[in-house]
C-alpha cells in the first residue's frame, strides 16, 4: 500500500499490507421447541355461579389452579343462577408458563379460576374438584422451531464477528514465522482497520418442526485487515524520540516494548490510515564536566556548599535534579565542614 507516497520518501509514512482471510466456524445449537406426546390429565370439576342469572362458558374455556395448570371443559356448558354445574375438563398439553403438564396434572381436589374473566368475574364465577385429577403422563420431544432457527443464525453472526481480530492476528503471526522471525510483522487494530463482508450462515433447509434435540450450523466470512513491520515502526520513533531529547540530556534507555498506537483518521479513498504512536524512552541529565551543562553544574554545586557541614552540603546536593547519588570525602577525615575557598572543593561527576 502507498507505495507512491515510499518512493517520494515522504516522512514518516510507513508501508502497510493488506491481508485477506476467510473465518470459518462449526457449531451445534440445541432445540428448545416441544412436542407433547404424553397423557392429559382428566377429570370433574363442579363450576359455582355466585351471579343472579345464568352464566354460559364456550367449549375449551379455560380453568386454571394457583400453580399455573391449566384445564379447559370439554363442552359448552350454562351455569345456573346462583347455582353450581359438574363438567368434565381436560389438561392442556402445557401450562401457564409453556411447561409440558402431563403427570403433573394429576392433582388432588382444589379451587380453579377463571384466567379469562376480569378479577371481579373471578370472584362471581369459579369450580372446585372433589376428587382428584388422573390419566396424566409425561412425555415430551424437541423439535426445531422457528426461533431456535433465528437463534442460531444470530449466534453464528454473533461468534464470526468475535473471531476477526484473533483469525487477523493469527495469519500476521504465521507470515512472521515464515520469515524466521527476521521481521515481525504487527495487526493494526482499531475502527477502519478491519474491514468484513457479510457473513454466510449455512443451515439445512426445512428443519422447523423436525424431532431433533440438536442441529448443526456453519458460517464463514470474508474479513480484510491491515499489518505492518513492526521494526520499521520502532525506528521511525527511535529517531522521533531523540530529537524530541532534551539538549542537555542523553536518552539513556528505550523501551521497545511501551510502543502503542491508534488510528484517529482513516482515508479509503487513498486507502490511507493515520496513526498516532508513542514510545516511551528514559532521559539523564548528561554530567560530563567538559560540556557546559556539566560546567554549570560543578560552578552551582560549589557555590552553594562552601563551608556548609558535610551533612547539609549532602542534603544539598542530592536534591538537585540531575543527581541521584553522592558521596562527599573530605580531608583530612575529621573536617567537620566543608572548605571555605572553591579551588580546595573538586566536584567528580559520574553518569549512571
Amino acid at each position: 500500500m502507498n507505495k507512491s507516497m515510499l518512493d517520494r520518501q515522504t516522512l514518516k509514512v510507513l508501508a502497510s499490507y493488506g491481508l485477506d482471510i476467510t473465518i470459518q466456524r462449526n457449531m451445534t445449537h440445541m432445540s428448545t421447541g416441544k412436542i407433547f406426546q404424553g397423557q392429559n390429565a382428566r377429570g370433574i370439576v363442579t363450576v359455582v355461579n355466585t351471579r343472579s342469572s345464568p352464566w354460559q362458558l364456550l367449549p375449551k374455556t379455560r380453568f386454571q389452579n394457583t400453580d399455573g395448570l391449566v384445564f379447559r371443559v370439554t363442552n359448552a356448558i350454562t351455569v345456573p343462577a346462583s347455582g353450581s354445574l359438574d363438567a368434565e375438563v381436560i389438561a392442556d398439553e402445557f401450562d401457564a408458563f409453556n411447561q409440558p403438564i402431563g403427570a403433573r396434572g394429576n392433582i388432588l381436589p382444589t379451587r380453579f379460576f377463571l384466567p379469562g374473566l376480569s378479577p371481579d368475574n373471578q370472584k362471581l364465577l369459579y369450580a372446585t374438584s372433589k376428587a382428584p385429577m388422573t390419566g396424566g403422563q409425561t412425555l415430551v420431544k424437541k423439535q426445531i422451531s422457528e426461533d431456535d432457527i433465528k437463534a442460531a443464525t444470530e449466534r453464528m453472526k454473533k461468534e464470526l464477528q468475535q473471531a476477526i481480530t484473533d483469525e487477523l492476528q493469527k495469519a500476521v503471526n504465521e507470515k512472521s514465522i515464515l520469515l524466521a522471525q527476521q521481521t515481525k510483522f504487527a495487526l493494526i487494530k482499531g475502527k477502519g482497520a478491519m474491514t468484513n463482508a457479510d457473513p454466510v450462515i449455512n443451515i439445512a433447509p426445512d428443519l422447523v418442526g423436525k424431532p431433533l434435540d440438536q442441529f448443526d450450523v456453519s458460517g464463514e466470512m470474508k474479513v480484510h485487515g491491515v499489518y505492518f513491520n513492526l521494526n520499521d515502526l520502532l525506528e521511525i520513533l527511535k529517531a522521533e524520540l531523540k530529537t524530541k531529547k532534551n539538549p542537555e540530556k542523553i536518552l539513556s534507555k528505550i523501551d521497545e516494548q511501551s510502543i502503542t498506537y491508534r488510528i484517529f483518521e482513516t482515508d479509503d479513498a487513498h486507502k490511507i490510515l493515520k496513526v498516532t504512536a508513542t514510545l516511551k524512552g528514559i532521559e539523564q541529565y548528561d554530567l560530563d564536566s567538559s560540556k557546559p551543562a556539566g560546567e554549570r553544574l560543578i560552578q552551582k554545586i560549589k557555590d552553594h556548599v562552601l563551608g556548609k557541614s558535610l551533612a547539609d552540603a549532602k542534603d544539598y546536593i542530592i536534591n538537585l535534579p540531575e543527581v541521584s547519588q553522592v558521596q562527599i570525602k573530605s580531608w583530612p577525615a575529621w573536617a567537620p565542614t566543608l572548605p571555605t575557598v572553591p579551588d580546595n572543593i573538586e566536584v567528580v561527576l559520574n553518569n549512571l
